[in-house]
């Protein structure tokens, strides 16, 4: 726990710990392999009325066949628009931590969140991890009740085998 944050305001938290989903409840579809140039899409979780979320923790998972080049995403695409991540507020804005420069390859994820790591297998897919510590930033992001944790993606993630974030965080009432 951050000594920056008041030890106080999580008496009465619970650890949470969801993948970002299309509904933002954590019943939607998690898996963000798909198209979404035409129509860009927010995976989220929602933060429920009365609770407060502080997120300690952000894990992405890339998931593609052949070697993962570091100038691309995934094995071999190209993103146009990038991805962006932050909090989406109740008006459906992302106030984005990536709002001067998006995430379009493998290797960009390491300029936010440092904690980077190929895994090659040998046979089958290989898959790159991605872990953001948001303290060694300062401190976890607070994310109020009605606001939503979000994945921005704007490009074509079709190419894909898997594509996964998951967060974890203290929810606690307001």
């Amino acid at each position: 726990m951050s000594s920056a944050l008041n030890k106080g305001n999580l008496v009465g938290g619970s650890w949470i710990s969801r993948f970002l989903d299309e509904i933002g409840d954590s019943t939607g579809n998690v898996d963000m392999v798909g198209n979404y140039s035409s129509n860009p899409l927010d995976f989220k979780y929602t933060v429920p009325e009365g609770k407060l979320l502080y997120v300690y923790s952000l894990t992405v998972t890339i998931e593609d066949n052949g070697s993962l080049d570091a100038g691309s995403y995934g094995n071999g695409i190209a993103l146009t628009n990038g991805l962006k991540f932050g909090i989406l507020t109740r008006s459906g804005e992302i106030v984005s931590a990536t709002i001067q420069k998006p995430i379009t390859t493998n290797a960009s994820w390491a300029t936010y969140a440092h904690d980077l790591v190929v895994h090659d297998f040998g046979s089958g897919n290989n898959t790159l991890t991605i872990r953001y510590l948001f303290e060694r930033d300062g401190i976890p992001i607070k994310v109020a009740s009605g606001q939503s944790l979000a994945i921005q993606l704007n490009d074509n993630f079709s190419g894909l085998r898997g594509h996964l974030c998951k967060f974890g965080g203290i929810l606690v009432p307001r």
